[in-house]
């Protein structure tokens, strides 16, 4: 759709490619022809231009424009050689036909290339061309003002991801918020609350930790994007914020990992839920959560297991929101919910424990609610 729209809006865009293209096989035919050009130059540089698209005119994958990125220096290269060997030979009138047509192309491309980023930078264009960074640093800079002006200890970025190396937008802001304190959460799993409060930068993609950020905030930001892409929010979260009403879990609760189980919310008539925890000690080993379903004889009809907010990232009383769902043929009759959590990739059970520290038992159980938390 952007790009039917960016031509609708530059028609000429279109034509340029071919124009060009037309351009380099005339000379090149031009060049050829001639017994004193440099040939082998000429077939190195075609050869190096041709052979991918040659290669993959039969395949048996999908193709995809990276594979040709090798191949972006060989036609400026074929077109220099054949256009200044060309010129060189040409008489007079031809020269200055051939450059008043290569700076025709050029300024085509000048203005094509201008109206592109101009499009960019207010069209959204998903799977194509990301944020313009002057939008992201925007934010960036909204939250750390933020934080400055209401003395919040860091900043969390909240998206469809918390690893940067398979997350964009968390990438995109670990860089941009490198040299201030900060955490990248994935907002499609979990909603962090910490304890000394915090600005948070929450992007459209993180549902359904957004809606949670929203109801949370103190102060609110928006940074707004290009046309149908949203708005970057940020929220400002003060430290020791009101609970949320929950059904809790009966003592004892804690994990031999020191994470305190608070309780349960039902969040969609189906079997949607959240998990509320409170993180132990911090360290580098992986956790995940899993859930049992259980009929009234004990009878599991459904599982839920996800991996938990890492780790590596817990403070002291972080109140963390994990959110799951699953699916049962008899979800009606479902009357109690086992969580636990196991080191991953392991699969350890990390059991409950006691005031003392003794284990107590592999789960923790808690009736399931039959009414939506408001």
């Amino acid at each position: 759709e952007a790009v039917g729209a960016f031509q609708q809006r530059m028609p000429a865009a279109a034509w340029l490619p071919w124009l060009s293209g037309a351009l380099l096989c005339a000379v090149s035919a031009a060049a050829w022809l001639r017994p004193a050009r440099p040939r082998n130059l000429l077939w190195w540089l075609a050869g190096w231009w041709l052979a991918p698209l040659v290669l993959f005119t039969w395949h048996a994958t999908d193709v995809f424009p990276h594979y040709f990125i090798t191949t972006l220096p060989a036609p400026f290269l074929l077109a220099g050689a054949v256009l200044g060997s060309w010129l060189a030979a040409a008489p007079a009138r031809q020269r200055g036909l051939a450059w008043a047509g290569c700076a025709a192309v050029a300024a085509l491309q000048i203005v094509a290339w201008g109206s592109l980023l101009q499009f960019v930078s207010v069209t959204n264009t998903p799977g194509g061309f990301g944020t313009p960074a002057g939008m992201q640093l925007a934010a960036v800079s909204s939250a750390k003002a933020l934080a400055r002006s209401a003395q919040l200890p860091e900043i969390l970025v909240v998206s469809d991801g918390a690893d940067p190396l398979t997350a964009e937008d968390a990438a995109v802001f670990a860089a941009w918020l490198r040299g201030s304190a900060h955490r990248l959460v994935n907002g499609t799993a979990n909603a962090v609350r910490p304890a000394q409060g915090a600005v948070v930068l929450v992007m459209p993609n993180a549902v359904p930790a957004q809606k949670l950020y929203a109801g949370w905030a103190v102060q609110t930001q928006r940074v707004a994007l290009r046309a149908g892409a949203g708005y970057i929010a940020v929220y400002a979260l003060p430290a020791g914020g009101t609970r949320a009403a929950l059904q809790p879990f009966a003592e004892p609760r804690t994990l031999a990992n020191g994470v305190t189980l608070l309780g349960l919310q039902r969040t969609a008539a189906d079997l949607q839920w959240r998990i509320v925890w409170q993180t132990g000690t911090a360290g580098n080993q992986d956790f995940h959560f899993f859930n049992h379903l259980l009929l009234a004889d004990g009878t599991r009809v459904a599982q839920a297991d996800a991996a938990a907010f890492s780790a590596q990232h817990w403070r002291t009383a972080d109140e963390v929101h994990s959110f799951f769902s699953a699916s049962a043929v008899d979800a009606a009759s479902i009357t109690q919910l086992r969580v636990g959590m196991y080191t991953y990739p392991d699969l350890a059970n990390v059991p409950v424990v006691d005031a003392l520290s003794n284990p107590q038992a592999d789960a923790a159980t808690i009736s399931w609610p039959q009414a939506l938390t408001p």
